[in-house]
C-alpha cells in the first residue's frame, strides 16, 4: 500500500507536470513551426499515459487499503449493523 501511495506522490509531483510541460512546449513549438503535429500528438501520448499509470497506482491503492480493512476486521463492524 506504502508503495502506491509513494508512486502516487511521485507521479502527481513530477511525472504529470513534466508531461504538461512537455505538452504545452510542443504545442508552442507547432504554432512556431518548429515541430510537427505527431510532436504534439506523442506529447499528449505521453501525457494521456502517465495519468493512465496515476489511475492505475490509485487502483492499487485503494485495493490494498481495503483488503487490509478486511484483514484487521474493519468491514466486519459495518456489516453487523
Amino acid at each position: 500500500m506504502n508503495i502506491a501511495a509513494r508512486e502516487i506522490v511521485a507521479i502527481d509531483e513530477r511525472l504529470i507536470p513534466a508531461a504538461e510541460e512537455a505538452v504545452e512546449r510542443a504545442r508552442d513549438g507547432y504554432n512556431q513551426g518548429g515541430f510537427s503535429y505527431l510532436d504534439v500528438l506523442d506529447a499528449q501520448r505521453v501525457l494521456s499515459t502517465a495519468r493512465l499509470q496515476r489511475i492505475s497506482a490509485l487502483d492499487s491503492y485503494h485495493r490494498a487499503r481495503t483488503a487490509l480493512k478486511r484483514l484487521l476486521g474493519g468491514y466486519a463492524a459495518g456489516a453487523a449493523q
